[in-house]
């Protein structure tokens, strides 16, 4: 619940606040939205900026994933092709380079690169270093510039790290619970077959994941 429904939520409310730290109002509605990844993180991301009347394209490799952002009702395109005429691309994947210089160079002036969630490097910004760009502070310690040889500038919320857990307060408390929930079910499972169990990779039983979800019901008033 955390990856599909909190980090999409979290990290919306922090680039609204980074693009907009004066709450004079940034225009999301009509934008064009590229996002990079179509796991739960990206879903959720796609979710929420489309909600908020962004223009949502999805880039994803995996066909199936592709097809079901697709029938989600999001654009699904190429990379280049989408970068094309972004407003915002949002980096989904949890992959170093998922936002290559390729796509820096054919993203339009002034548009905002992000990160959702992920590790470091998802943004090529050392290999756009290395090409001759220039990374500088916007004067917003969240917010840095990133300017092409030919002077095109775009900007980078938190250095392209993960912006929901840098700068911003991270997902809803009521979201974490069950996923705590969820974790401390695990260790349960872990205790009660120590010894039995094999190496590797287990599912949580399917009772302990309905236990913990009939307790978030209980605790939202919802059953």
């Amino acid at each position: 619940f955390d990856n599909a429904y909190g980090t999409g939520q979290s990290c919306w409310t922090t680039i609204l606040d980074l693009i907009d730290p004066r709450g004079v109002g940034a225009p999301v509605a009509g934008m064009s939205v590229v996002v990079i990844g179509y796991g739960d993180v990206g879903r959720g991301c796609a979710r929420f900026g489309a909600a908020l009347g962004a223009a949502v394209t999805v880039v994803e490799l995996d066909p199936v994933r592709a097809l079901q952002a697709s029938m989600d009702g999001f654009a699904v395109a190429s990379l280049e092709e989408a970068a094309a005429s972004a407003g915002m691309l949002i980096s989904a994947t949890g992959e170093r380079s998922t936002i290559p210089l390729s796509a820096l160079e054919a993203t339009p002036e002034d548009a905002i690169v992000t990160v959702a969630g992920g590790v470091d490097g998802e943004v090529s910004i050392d290999e756009a270093v290395a090409a001759s760009w220039v990374m500088a502070e916007s004067g917003d310690p969240h917010v840095q510039t990133l300017t092409s040889p030919s002077g095109k500038t775009l900007r980078v919320l938190e250095r392209g790290e993960g912006i929901n857990y840098t700068a911003g307060e991270g997902n809803p408390i009521e979201i974490m619970d069950m996923s705590f929930g969820v974790q401390l079910a695990s260790l349960r499972e872990l205790l009660t077959h120590a010894g039995e169990l094999a190496p590797g990779l287990h599912d949580l039983p399917r009772e302990a994941d309905d236990a913990v979800a009939a307790a978030a019901l209980g605790a939202l008033s919802l059953s």
